[in-house]
């Protein structure tokens, strides 16, 4: 039997956040009908009611947000609907399946398929992730990159016999960013990375300010005659 959920989901900003969480929560057995909206927090699917709304939470802490099961509402779907569906889709489907993987010469087990997320750093708009795509892309085994900007992440699959995660690495500090192995669960360290990117950033915006200041005093000069040092300083500067 299964049934609809309701989710309630933060921490995401765009379409790329959607695509990430679809695609750890598609890793589930039994997960179907998958809707993620970005934009009020919000998702819905449908699964076995032998999945816990703990593997389901557990999934999308993964993908690196946060979600929380509203609510559980079963699903009936008739017994004739469900043998018509499995005699008529999936039966064939397999059959194709495994004609192709024999066409190809090739057992289920041969292809290593992996996932893995990267943390990343050095970004600063969409372009960049654009770059870090188009570089994971080109590395041999690599099948599919979500890379978001706003979380500083990217996902990607890929099969563990071609390349390795050291090579995907690799591949994004040849497009001139900064990758890491991220770790489920290590939010506590994501967090410590975006405060010390934004103490740099403090820091530059400070000491833009300062050398920019003696600038705008000069500019200002003409224009307002109450500033100090006014009468002083425009017989030099003309």
């Amino acid at each position: 039997m299964n049934e609809k959920l309701h989710l309630k989901i933060d921490g995401m900003h765009c379409e790329s956040c959607e695509k990430i969480i679809t695609a750890e929560l598609s890793e589930i057995a039994g997960i179907a009908d998958i809707k993620i909206n970005a934009a009020d927090g919000s998702g819905e699917l449908s699964a076995p009611e032998e999945v816990s709304s703990e593997t389901i939470t557990q999934a999308i802490t993964r993908a690196g947000y946060i979600g929380v099961v509203v609510s559980r509402t079963r699903e009936q779907m008739p017994q004739t609907t469900l043998d018509a569906f499995e005699k008529k889709v999936v039966s064939p489907m397999i059959g194709a399946q495994e004609a192709v993987i024999a066409k190809a010469g090739m057992t289920p087990s041969e292809k290593k398929e992996n996932q893995v997320y990267l943390a990343l750093s050095g970004m600063h708009c969409s372009s960049c992730a654009g770059l870090i795509e188009r570089g994971l892309k080109k590395v041999s085994g690599v099948s599919a990159v979500n890379v978001n900007f706003a979380a500083e992440k990217a996902r990607v699959v890929f099969d563990a016999s071609q390349t390795t995660v050291e090579e995907l690495i690799r591949a994004v500090e040849k497009s001139g960013y900064k990758a890491r192995l991220a770790v489920s669960g290590d939010a506590e360290a994501e967090r410590k990375e975006r405060e010390k990117g934004i103490r740099v950033y403090w820091k530059k915006f400070v000491c833009g300010l300062v050398l920019s200041l003696p600038m705008l005093y000069f500019m200002l000069l003409d224009f307002f005659w109450f500033l100090p040092g006014r009468v002083a300083i425009l017989p030099y500067i003309g």
